[in-house]
């Protein structure tokens, strides 16, 4: 059992090797979306949508008061559940 532990743990490890490596080329790697006015304006259909998807268009408009700020610090987000 103490051996699939430790196998488990290097193979982790590889990944996270791995991954940390190469987060310098991630960002030309991944591809973008364009920005439209789908993605600019708030589109809730009632008020239950408004409800459970309130948080992503606070997160939306804190992100660009914080813009030019992470141009000079950088940014890392979490995203918790509610």
């Amino acid at each position: 059992m103490n051996i699939i532990l430790v196998l488990l743990n290097i193979g982790v490890a590889k990944n996270a090797k791995y991954l940390v490596q190469n987060l310098p080329t991630l960002k030309g790697n991944l591809p973008s979306i364009t920005i439209t006015k789908k993605f600019t304006k708030t589109n809730f259909k009632n008020n239950e949508e408004k409800e459970q998807f309130s948080w992503q268009e606070d997160s939306y408009q804190l992100a660009k008061k914080l813009k030019e700020k992470t141009l000079v610090h950088g940014f890392f987000g979490i995203n918790r559940q509610r």
